[in-house]
């Protein structure tokens, strides 16, 4: 009886791995069909090694040949491989030109991408201005990354005057779909008074980043748990900041670490470095 179970998972296990493999088989029969999206999705599957070795050069040839046919998000796909140098030369006006045809088609990742590279001036001179149109339009679209960083244009007056209510806006429109970055900035928002003002929602905010990994909204957090004198939770995020950054911001979570730490009776130290490693075994899981 043994042997037959064994045997019958053998053959179920055999039957799935044959079935990804004709799943496979089939998708690139399709791509090579010249099927756009069975492309593009070849192009995946080779990017994120699913289904295939990892193989980015070979990403690359597949998401050129849906992008000169005008798949938009083949199209931004590209660009990341030029903007990044994976399977191909690094060539930040090569990513400029393919995002640049994936946000005139109205993708907005590919709206993002370019906001992007005018906000940073790669590729392309800097030009606020022209960033935040493109920012604006996936924003629109609800991509929470335009929406995080229109937020930060309207907060530190890049390209639009500055309006922190309209900051607030939309961080937390981006808040509300997860983006860690745009939850510690309207943490910050809150903290400080920049067109809200509530300690309470500030750390709500700020937990919900630093669980994500933020770095900074990890050191933030622990600063607010200091100032409310509460050791323990300073030391624990202060405690995972120093593990998991460098130069300047290492420097300081190290020092505000051990200062905490002397506030700390021994199991005060061991329960919150349990805590610590607890958090972040959550996050890298989620990775």
């Amino acid at each position: 009886m043994k042997k037959v179970i064994l045997s019958l998972f053998l053959l179920l296990s055999l039957t799935g791995c044959i079935d990804k493999a004709s799943d496979f088989d089939l998708l690139k029969l399709k791509a090579e069909q010249g099927d756009i999206s069975a492309q593009y999705s070849l192009g995946l599957s080779y990017w994120n090694g699913e289904g295939v070795e990892q193989d980015y050069k070979e990403a690359v040839k597949w998401f050129i040949l849906a992008a000169e046919q005008r798949d938009a998000s083949a199209q931004r796909s590209l660009g990341d491989c030029y903007g990044h140098g994976q399977g191909v030369e690094q060539d930040d006006k090569e990513a400029v030109k393919w995002y640049r045809l994936s946000a005139e088609q109205g993708y907005a990742f590919g709206q993002f991408s370019l906001g992007d590279c005018f906000y940073n001036g790669q590729g392309v001179e800097q030009d606020f201005k022209e960033a935040v149109k493109w920012f604006r339009l996936a924003a629109e679209q609800g991509n929470a990354s335009a929406q995080c960083r229109l937020g930060v244009c309207y907060l530190g007056e890049y390209g639009v005057i500055q309006d922190r209510k309209e900051a607030v806006k939309w961080f937390r429109l981006a808040a509300e779909q997860g983006d860690a970055s745009a939850q510690w900035n309207l943490g910050y928002c809150y903290s400080w008074g920049a067109g809200v003002q509530d300690y309470k929602e500030a750390m709500k905010w700020y937990k919900l980043s630093a669980e994500q990994g933020h770095v900074i909204a990890q050191y933030s957090l622990g600063l607010s748990y200091w100032n409310g004198q509460d050791f323990k939770e300073a030391f624990k995020w202060f405690l995972l900041v120093s593990s998991n950054s460098t130069g300047e911001v290492f420097d300081e979570a190290s020092k505000s670490r051990d200062d905490a730490r002397k506030e700390l009776t021994q199991s005060q130290i061991e329960e919150a470095t349990r805590e610590a490693e607890e958090i972040q075994k959550r996050i890298d899981e989620k990775e």
